[in-house]
């Protein structure tokens, strides 16, 4: 959403009707100007979906360079000015060797709410 132009007029519009606002992102926009807007427009929580703790793994699913570090700045960000994250991780055949361990380093690491889910093989 945060690709969108005017997704600043339309979240804002939502959250004045009085519509509770999450917001589903790759993460990788989750800059400090917008982070702050989205915690001064009253979004209640970001989820965003992360495919490992190993970077590599991360960037090659999103077929991105640089992805993970983006998405875990943009967490952290959030984290900062007190918007709750929800990771979404989901187990697949790029991930699947080391996803307990994915799952472990987000708790420890990130201390973020985990939405976990299975991909068909």
């Amino acid at each position: 959403p945060l690709v969108f132009t005017q997704w600043r007029e339309v979240m804002e519009y939502a959250v004045n009707k009085g519509l509770v606002c999450s917001v589903h992102t790759n993460g990788t926009l989750l800059n400090q100007r917008n982070v702050n807007k989205l915690k001064e427009l009253g979004i209640r929580q970001i989820q965003t979906s992360l495919d490992s703790h190993i970077p590599q793994i991360h960037d090659k699913a999103r077929q991105r360079i640089g992805a993970f570090e983006a998405t875990v700045s943009g967490i952290r960000r959030c984290q900062q000015v007190g918007l709750p994250v929800k990771v979404s991780v989901v187990a697949h055949q790029g991930n699947k060797e080391h996803y307990p361990d994915t799952v472990n380093y987000f708790l420890k690491e990130l201390y973020n709410s985990l939405s976990l889910s299975l991909s068909p093989s």
